[in-house]
C-alpha cells in the first residue's frame, strides 16, 4: 500500500528537481505521473483482451474437454448410417457409406460398417471382397490395412457377428423386427 504513494512522491521529487518554479514543478510531476499512469491502463487495455481470451479457452477446454481443433473438412457423421442400418435398410446404409467414401477415402470406420452389412445380414461374400480390396487400397498404415482384414476373417469365419439381430432383408418379412411382432417404422428422410 505504501509502495505506490512513495512512487508517485519520487517521480514528483525527479520532477521538481529540474527547475526552480513550484508551480511547474507541480504540474510537470502532476504530467509525468498522468503520462506513467496512462501508459499503464493502455497496456492494461491492450493485453486485457488476448490475455483474457487465451486464458477463457484454456480454461473452458479443462472444464468441458472440448479441443479446440479446426478441421478444413468435417469429420464423419456415422450417426445417419447407423440409424439407417438399424432401421433395416441395409442397402441403403451400403449407399451412405459409398456416399461417405467420396469424401473420406481413407477414413478406416467406413470400410469396417461396410464389412459388417455385407458379411452380416446381407450375407454378399463378393461385396465383402470388393470392400476389402478398396479398403486396403486406400487405408496408408500396415495397422489399419491388418485390422480390417482381421475383421474380414472374423465376420467370414462367423465369430464376430455385430448386427446379428438383423435379419437379411428377403427374411424380414414380418417387419423390420419380427421377432417382436412390431412392423417396420416408416423410412428416414433426409
Amino acid at each position: 500500500m505504501d509502495f505506490l504513494p512513495l512512487m508517485f512522491h519520487d517521480l514528483g521529487l525527479l520532477a521538481m528537481a529540474s527547475s526552480g518554479d513550484d508551480g511547474l514543478d507541480f504540474l510537470f510531476g502532476f504530467a509525468v505521473v498522468f503520462l506513467i499512469v496512462s501508459f499503464c491502463v493502455v497496456v492494461g487495455i491492450a493485453c486485457g483482451l488476448p490475455v483474457s481470451r487465451w486464458l477463457g479457452n484454456r480454461v473452458g477446454q479443462f472444464l468441458t474437454g472440448w479441443s479446440d481443433e479446426k478441421y478444413d473438412v468435417p469429420p464423419p457423421r456415422f450417426a445417419m448410417a447407423a440409424a439407417i442400418t438399424a432401421h433395416g435398410d441395409l442397402e441403403d446404409a451400403l449407399a451412405f457409406y459409398e456416399e461417405m467414401l467420396i469424401t473420406y477415402p481413407q477414413e478406416e470406420q467406413i470400410y469396417h460398417r461396410m464389412l459388417e452389412i455385407a458379411l452380416g445380414p446381407l450375407d454378399r461374400p463378393g461385396l465383402a471382397e470388393e470392400i476389402l480390396s478398396r479398403g486396403l487400397a486406400a487405408l496408408e498404415k500396415p495397422s489399419q490395412q491388418a485390422a480390417l482384414v482381421r475383421q474380414y476373417e472374423e465376420l467370414k469365419a462367423g465369430t464376430h457377428r455385430p448386427l446379428a439381430h438383423l435379419r437379411k432383408p428377403e427374411d424380414a418379412r414380418g417387419g423390420a423386427f419380427p421377432q417382436h411382432g412390431m412392423p417396420a417404422p416408416p423410412p428416414l428422410r433426409g
